[in-house]
């Protein structure tokens, strides 16, 4: 094996491993927005739509995540600022209180599985600015970028 070898094997090691990461987070978020989505539709038909498309946007990255390497720029920006949205909002709501809907101002509890949702949300963040990293890096370092992370 040479030395152009072992360089490509050890980045897309490490770049699959953040990958894969980034994927289980998402969809870990995604699955307990999943979760809390019926009790939001009693709620409010908006505050259930909210829930469904947060849920179908985080099991989507998850998805796109795994099935395109190297990871398309836009995606890991559209995860990074969406899961911020989703972080922002939650942080809202549970300190100055819904900001519409039927339950306008009403601040909301923090219990365990939204908390989780937010770790995991924070740990998508966390991979997928890495991954911009690496991909950023190891393209300029040198001319193997795209041969390293698409096989």
């Amino acid at each position: 094996m040479n030395t152009q070898s072992v360089i490509l094997s050890a980045f897309q090691s490490v770049y699959n491993r953040w990958l894969f990461t980034a994927a289980l987070f998402s969809a870990v978020a995604g699955v307990i927005h999943a979760y809390y989505m019926p009790e939001h539709f009693e709620m409010w038909v908006g505050y259930g739509a909210f829930f469904l498309v947060v849920t179908a946007c985080q099991v989507m990255l998850s998805l796109v995540l795994l099935a395109f390497r190297p990871a398309p720029r836009l995606v890991l920006w559209a995860g990074i600022l969406g899961n911020a949205a989703i972080i922002i909002m939650w942080l809202i709501s549970r300190t100055s209180g819904l900001p519409y809907g039927p339950m306008i101002g009403e601040v909301e509890e923090i219990g365990v599985l939204d908390l989780s949702s937010k770790i995991a949300e924070i740990g998508v963040m966390v991979c997928l600015t890495v991954l911009m990293r690496m991909k950023a890096d190891f393209g300029a370092n040198n001319g193997l970028h795209a041969q390293a992370i698409s096989q």
